[in-house]
């Protein structure tokens, strides 16, 4: 027999919140690439929150603007024409 958990709503909020944050950021690099390269960019709930020049940095400017630390989005802006590869 199956155990079930109790549904947390905020957990499907903040997965709503990252899935329009990724979409973002996909749609709006080249515009974060003029202004912010070779910056870390924190977006929450598809909008861009903080910037920083490390993830902490970002993720501070992100929580001032009252961004929910847990469902903030850091990535980092490369230069154009730069490959980064993991």
């Amino acid at each position: 027999m199956p155990i079930l958990l109790p549904r947390d709503p905020s957990r499907k909020a903040r997965l709503e919140s990252a899935r329009k944050s990724s979409e973002f950021l996909s749609a709006e690099m080249p515009k974060l690439q003029e202004k912010y390269a070779g910056s870390f960019v924190a977006v929450y709930d598809g909008k861009l929150v903080g910037t920083g020049a490390s993830p902490p940095a970002a993720i501070e400017s992100a929580v001032r603007a009252g961004a929910d630390p847990e469902a903030i989005l850091v990535a980092f802006v490369p230069k154009v024409g730069t490959s980064l590869f993991f």
